[in-house]
């Protein structure tokens, strides 16, 4: 019962990071664009873009295999 708990509590974890980081890919140019970033790094915003988890897919058949194999190999 517990491991069920902590499985289902990983992968919660891992969806509500996912989300958030499909967020955080849409609104960091636009404060980056507000804070003026780009134009004092002299970075053209037409090239501009933000690739996540270094180019992979962060859509997976099961979020908690990946969670579980991200933390072995942190720890």
């Amino acid at each position: 019962m517990l491991k069920r708990k902590i499985l289902t509590a990983v992968k919660d974890t891992f969806l509500k990071m996912k989300l958030s980081l499909k967020s955080t890919e849409v609104q960091l140019p636009v404060v980056l664009e507000r804070a003026n970033v780009f134009q004092k790094k002299g970075i053209d915003t037409s090239k501009y873009s933000i690739t996540l988890a270094h180019g992979l897919s962060l859509d997976v058949d099961d979020p908690v295999d990946v969670a579980l194999a991200y933390r072995e190999k942190m720890v």
